[in-house]
């Protein structure tokens, strides 16, 4: 007999409701932006690699948020035996160094239920950096990073098949005054168990995960970024040689995922999907042997994409490769040299209006064309004359989506274990100073993040009244009292110049991005990211990338619902 296990995922992407806007505190005039569960996604890439050793049963759960707590206990008394060995919790970018976020919250009472009905079972769970899953609570295991060797490892254990994997305890490593003495046991992937390069990522879903045909899933085509951007805090970066997946079993995935369930969208997990013209056209040449077309979406680096021009342009367009967001972070040349990414600003932008014009114009009947940029507000030499300048040009001459993020400097770099930027390392090195954040700092920080979140249409020159009544302040006054005793993590960060701050450059960008929306007639909705959300509604995506932004109803809404209704049934009938 096989031992068991289950993976319980899920993640929340927020999704786009309505069309149009209105200029006055409203985003759209059919509802805003909304909080959708969506499939996991490291979860099936873990199940599948301990089904492949013959050993484990493992299951998945997706779409944890669209449970409720009823149904999720449900679910596990006709799955959980005395054969079931483990139980992981997985999340996606939860930040939860101050407090739980509603998805932790849900699967902390899970694993208190578990851990009373079931107390045989252990609890894992896994992230990309410690500092999501922080907030968890009664977890035997936490592994960090890339998790195929290390779960193998501590599944042997638990079976009685191997020693003690190795580990790290750590006790309160992030410093909260409300985690003194709490203990976590870390499995660290990146350097105790690296998973790096993986040249054979396969994916394989199952029956009992009720795929539909008009998903978009997710694949990796390589492991870690060649790249090291002074910002960046996403490990594995710079690494080295061919790390992408093998030919193989790239086309296996492809085939298996169309002839099974229909599926032929996917978004691409990797850091820098473009990171070599050999590996674009080796999966190009696979793709060119399908009976089916698909498309893909992901991370590309804008330099390379203009460097190499029409060398890489036809095979991504023959692979399907036409969705794609780019990291430009900014067109003043002095700034973009000081992260790495010194490449010329005029060509930047030249290459840009020319690959947008290429690919639109040649790709593939089934494919789509959309390219998104991300920018960030505050880098060292950028002032807001460059900012002023950048933002122009892009609501001039691009189109597609642009999201700009002031920078952001972690000051949670203690634990150990999460990679950290080169910024975060040392802030002083490229001349950042910090500043105590005061109440009033935190009711402008919540009026304009709360905006800049949603893309909204703002009123240009709120008073500060307006954004105080505007802050939740109770809430407040016990944050700023737990901060005061900590001691640490409350600050905001001084450009070198000295001539602006963090709340500044939030600022800038909630009011740039509600500007945007007004000269462009639409709100900044069109993120490849969203790819899945307009596919599963019906929508074609040609159209709604190229054309016309559709007008998403709450019948819309309510038809994912259904399907996620649909899915909940089928999974707690399995069996019966």
């Amino acid at each position: 007999m096989k031992h068991h296990g289950l993976i319980i995922t899920g993640a929340s992407f927020t999704y786009p409701i309505g069309k149009g806007f209105v200029p006055e505190h409203a985003v759209y005039d059919s509802g805003n932006w909304e909080e959708m569960p969506v499939r996991g996604t490291g979860a099936h890439r873990i199940a599948t690699h301990l089904r492949n050793t013959g050993k484990w049963d493992i299951e998945v759960v997706d779409f944890l948020e669209a449970w409720d707590d009823s149904e999720l206990h449900e679910f596990c008394e006709t799955r959980i035996t005395k054969n079931t060995k483990w139980i992981g919790f997985s999340v996606f970018f939860t930040y939860s160094i101050h407090e739980a976020p509603p998805i932790v919250r849900k699967q902390n009472r899970l694993i208190k239920h578990i851990k009373e009905r079931y107390p045989w079972v252990k609890i894992v769970v896994g992230a990309n950096k410690l500092v999501n899953v922080i907030r968890h609570e009664n977890v035997d295991y936490f592994c960090i990073g890339n998790g195929e060797h290390a779960i193998v490892a501590l599944c042997d254990y638990f079976t009685g098949n191997a020693k003690h994997p190795k580990v790290k305890v750590k006790i309160n490593p992030f410093n909260q005054i409300d985690m003194v003495g709490k203990e976590f046991v870390i499995m660290d992937c990146f350097n105790d168990y690296p998973a790096f390069p993986h040249k054979n990522p396969h994916t394989s879903y199952e029956e009992r995960d009720f795929i539909q045909k008009d998903e978009v899933l997710t694949m990796e085509l390589s492991r870690g970024c060649i790249f090291k951007c002074t910002f960046c805090d996403y490990s594995p970066l710079g690494v080295k040689g061919d790390h992408s997946r093998h030919a193989e079993n790239f086309e296996e995935e492809l085939r298996e995922n169309y002839e099974k369930w229909g599926v032929t969208h996917y978004c691409l997990a990797d850091e820098t999907a473009n990171a070599s013209s050999e590996y674009i056209s080796k999966f190009a040449d696979v793709v060119r042997k399908l009976p089916f077309q698909p498309q893909f979406h992901g991370f590309i680096r804008g330099d390379l994409l203009i460097r190499r021009a029409k060398q890489d342009w036809d095979n991504m367009i023959d692979m399907g490769f036409t969705s794609q967001s780019m990291g430009i972070e900014t067109f003043n040349h002095a700034s973009g040299k000081s992260i790495n990414k010194g490449f010329s600003p005029l060509q930047m932008q030249e290459g840009l209006l020319a690959s947008a014009e290429y690919f639109k114009k040649n790709r593939h009947t089934g494919n789509h064309y959309n390219q998104t940029l991300t920018m960030i507000a505050g880098l060292p030499h950028e002032t807001f004359e460059t900012l002023d300048k950048s933002g122009e040009w892009l609501n001039k001459y691009w189109w597609n989506q642009v999201t700009i993020h002031p920078l952001y400097i972690s000051q949670h770099v203690s634990d150990g274990v999460d990679a950290v930027s080169d910024i975060e390392k040392d802030p002083s090195k490229y001349g950042y100073t910090w500043r105590d954040k005061t109440l009033l700092d935190k009711a402008i920080e919540n009026y304009y993040y709360q905006h800049w979140e949603v893309k909204r249409v703002i009123n240009p020159n709120p008073s500060l009244r307006q954004m105080v009544d505007n802050f939740p302040k109770d809430a407040a006054l016990k944050e700023e009292l737990k901060n005061r005793a900590e001691k640490t993590f409350q600050q905001v960060w001084v450009h070198p110049s000295g001539n602006y701050d963090q709340i500044d450059m939030l600022e800038w960008t909630t009011k740039y991005q509600s500007d945007r929306i007004i000269k462009l007639g639409r709100p900044e909705s069109l993120s490849g990211w969203h790819m899945g959300w307009y596919k599963q509604l019906g929508y074609d995506l040609r159209e709604t990338y190229e054309e016309k932004l559709p007008d998403i109803t709450r019948k819309d809404v309510k038809k994912y619902f259904k399907n996620l209704e649909r899915y909940k049934k089928d999974k707690l009938n399995w069996y019966k």
